[in-house]
């Protein structure tokens, strides 16, 4: 006989650890992708929480709290990886960032913009934010990074 998991009281990160293995987690997974909500939570502006990682942490970290969410998801913008390839945004204090100058023009080759780069645009805030939620929440709880897909890439560019 196995024992029923809904007896056995679980933290955030087992949940999602039985869920990619297609078993039942003791209840549904609850993760809301927050930002402006997130940012008004950690008392900060937008334009702070998209360009600053302790912000954007903290934020991640009072929402966290508040809502109780099953993950901290380090969700920025969908330019993420265009600015980190050389397009440029406007991040304005509270409103989230906007393209200003794609790097590419409609007759130049894609293929010979280099990758982005994790050390350029704003790669560097999720990667530190995510580093700082890891540190406070350690294994209990999952930090998420995302990125945005090819074509909303190549459309940024």
């Amino acid at each position: 006989m196995t024992p029923d998991r809904r007896a056995i009281p679980m933290n955030a990160r087992e949940r999602w650890g039985l869920l990619l293995i297609d078993e039942d987690p003791d209840r549904l997974i609850a993760y809301p992708l927050l930002t402006a909500r997130a940012a008004r939570s950690g008392g900060v502006t937008l334009g702070r929480y998209f360009t600053e990682a302790d912000a954007m942490a903290q934020s991640q970290l009072a929402a966290h709290e508040a809502f109780g969410a099953e993950g901290i998801s380090l969700f920025s913008d969908v330019g993420i990886l265009a600015e980190a390839m050389g397009s440029r945004f406007h991040h304005g204090d509270n409103e989230g960032p906007s393209l200003d100058d794609p790097v590419l023009g409609e007759t130049d080759d894609p293929s010979a913009r280099p990758a982005p780069s994790a050390r350029l645009g704003r790669l560097p805030v999720v990667t530190e934010a995510a580093a700082l939620c890891h540190r406070a929440v350690g294994d209990t709880v999952p930090v998420f990074g995302f990125v945005p897909g090819p074509f909303t890439t190549a459309a940024m560019l």
